[in-house]
């Protein structure tokens, strides 16, 4: 008589404080994360993350897998400052050409994030302007999304 050593449908990780568990029997990945007070499930599309057993956020996931048009097309560009540069629009040090849909656009200066609006402006889609000039050598960091 046979025996199964080992389940393949169900397992479980420990990592220090994180957890991985899944369960795989009904032919799809259906498991959990957990770290320490946190468990964050995957269920029908949808991360569902709690505290303490108490939901606090639902994310809904269809469309985020792989590069579909109704997926996320997130996009980091990284600019050096020079000559205490205001704009920022073209080719960033990596040679990415910056592009963003209006409204979906996140500025960093040297690692702090920035207020939209406030500490800069982010119309049309490819450029990026500070309200007050850079420092040469300050590092700015876009986000797309």
């Amino acid at each position: 008589m046979a025996t199964n050593f080992l389940d393949e449908s169900r397992f479980s990780l420990k990592i220090g404080g994180m957890e991985i568990a899944s369960d795989t029997s009904a032919g799809t990945i259906d498991g959990q994360l957990v770290f320490g007070d946190w468990v964050i499930v995957n269920e029908s599309e949808e991360l569902i993350f709690k505290l303490n057993g108490v939901e606090k956020m639902r994310l809904n996931t269809s469309g985020i897998v792989g590069t579909t048009s109704t997926g996320i097309d997130y996009k980091t560009f990284t600019y050096t400052s020079t000559n205490s540069d205001t704009v920022f629009s073209g080719a960033d040090d990596f040679g990415t050409t910056l592009d963003y849909s209006d409204g979906n656009v996140a500025a960093y200066l040297n690692g702090i994030r920035l207020v939209a609006n406030t500490d800069y402006t982010a119309v049309g889609g490819s450029s990026v302007t500070f309200l007050e000039a850079t420092a040469n050598g300050d590092i700015v960091t876009l986000e797309s999304f």
